[in-house]
């Protein structure tokens, strides 16, 4: 039973470990914002376990929004001209019953931003809300706080509240 256990929490650091990668961040709390110098490029996977062929992405960014379908191996391309980061995703599965969001932060003119559950985690406790509820309210007139909301500070802060609660 012990030996079930420790195979689950190493399993979830590892887990964990992959959510940090992915997400980036650090200990300051400067804006994790893009200077929108022509399009922006966000490529990551969607998976729960398996790939998620034929997910619907949305990006809401604090500058543009965008779309994809995800392919057989989860992954997926979305452009976003005069696009800035950061950015909130959400992907939804080809069925319609599963629904993940993540963010996408940095600066230039690409992200990586892998949808997963554990991505889901994150952006609830780095929005203090249900994520789909946060995105919804993410509309045209408003995504520029994601500049306030969507910091390295904020990140590294709701990765570790994630790891810790793992």
């Amino acid at each position: 039973m012990k030996l079930n256990r420790l195979h689950i929490r190493l399993a979830a650091c590892g887990l964990a470990s992959a959510l940090l990668a992915a997400c980036g961040g650090s200990s300051n709390d400067a804006p994790a914002i893009s200077n929108p110098t022509g399009p922006i490029t966000l490529t990551g996977v969607v998976a729960k376990g398996a790939a998620l062929a034929d997910a619907a992405i949305t990006a809401k960014c604090a500058t543009g929004t965008g779309a994809a379908v995800s392919i057989g191996s989860g992954f997926y391309t979305i452009t976003i001209d005069a696009g800035a980061l950061p950015c909130v995703l959400e992907a939804t599965s080809s069925d319609g019953l599963l629904v993940l969001h993540s963010v996408a932060t940095g600066s230039g003119a690409s992200a990586t931003a892998n949808i997963t559950p554990l991505t889901e985690l994150l952006v609830a406790q780095l929005s203090g809300q249900d994520p789909a509820a946060y995105m919804a309210g993410l509309n045209a007139g408003n995504t520029s706080t994601l500049s306030t909301t969507v910091t390295a500070g904020t990140l590294g802060t709701a990765q570790t509240a994630v790891i810790t609660m793992l």
